[in-house]
């Protein structure tokens, strides 16, 4: 699966996180976070799978196809994620 900035930004509406959150989660700069969602340089392969493995962990399945898309599934996550207010 390739991860596209839709993916990133897109789980990290779903489970409400910022990108300074996502950063200390992954150990990936805010900034180089930034700069892929907002479509600039394509981090190294290494970076990518950090970003997707913390959220992974918070439930979020990545899905590519026509669409890249992702869903959350609560029951999945190792971490809990910051479901509604």
């Amino acid at each position: 699966m390739k991860l596209v900035p839709a993916h990133v930004a897109g789980a990290r509406g779903m489970l409400k996180m910022s990108r300074a959150e996502l950063a200390a989660a992954s150990g990936v700069a805010e900034k180089t976070i930034w700069n892929f969602e907002e479509g600039g340089r394509v981090p190294h392969d290494d970076t990518l799978q950090k970003l997707q493995e913390a959220l992974e962990r918070r439930g979020i399945i990545f899905h590519n196809g026509g669409k890249p898309t992702v869903t959350l599934d609560p029951d999945r996550a190792v971490i809990p994620p910051k479901l509604a207010d």
